[in-house]
């Protein structure tokens, strides 16, 4: 079983064809790999400058706020809603007497 010049040839040529295909290959995966990893860090730096800023605005609005302020803002939510209860007592027993106007109307025919 001789090999001939021609098959080596094709061999090399094919084997060269091959090594080529897959250093072609390993440089596009690498570069696919290094263009994502360079998003990735951009999108890492700009959820930290995010998350900077929102953190240095909660510090203001926490040191900010007393205890006393908090109470003054109960205190009007407290008054709001007995008002609002007042206004539904109101609305409630007008409620009724239409319904009794209507209804001695209504019985009145």
């Amino acid at each position: 079983m001789r090999v001939s010049l021609e098959e080596i040839k094709f061999l090399i040529d094919f084997g060269q064809f091959l090594l080529t295909g897959a250093v072609w290959l390993y440089v596009y995966l690498q570069n696919r790999h290094m263009a994502t990893n360079d998003r990735i860090e951009e999108l890492e730096d700009e959820i930290k400058t995010h998350l900077s800023d929102h953190h240095s605005r909660l510090t203001r609005l926490e040191g900010g706020v007393r205890m006393s302020d908090l109470e003054k803002i109960w205190e009007v939510l407290r008054l709001t809603q007995t008002t609002l209860h007042e206004i539904k007592g109101r609305q409630e027993a007008a409620n009724k007497l239409l319904e009794e106007i209507i209804k001695g109307k209504l019985y009145e025919r």
